[in-house]
C-alpha cells in the first residue's frame, strides 16, 4: 500500500493529528483492495500495533474517543457538502 504524500487524504490526516508526514508500516489491511480501484487509501486509527491481534488486545478508551473525533472531522471534510 503506497500513497503519494501530496494526496489530499494524506495531507488532511497528517494535519488532523498534527504530524508532518505519515509513517510506513509492514502489515496488511483491506485498503489494498480499495487502492486497486484507484482510490487513495491510508491506514489510520487508535491503538498500538504492539498489542493488536494478541491475547488481551485492548485500545484505551481515551484513544477511541480521540480517534472518533478525528474520523468524524475527516468525514465532514471529505464527504459532507458545505462542511
Amino acid at each position: 500500500l503506497l500513497l503519494d504524500h501530496a494526496a489530499p487524504i494524506h495531507q488532511a490526516v497528517c494535519a488532523e493529528v498534527g504530524e508532518e508526514v505519515a509513517h510506513g508500516v509492514a502489515y496488511a489491511t483491506d485498503a489494498g483492495w480499495f487502492q486497486s480501484l484507484e482510490l487513495d487509501c491510508l491506514i489510520f486509527g487508535p491503538g498500538s500495533i504492539n498489542v493488536a491481534h494478541k491475547p488481551n488486545e485492548a485500545v484505551p478508551h481515551e484513544e477511541l474517543l480521540r480517534g472518533k473525533e478525528h474520523v468524524e472531522h475527516l468525514v465532514r471534510k471529505f464527504c459532507v457538502a458545505d462542511a
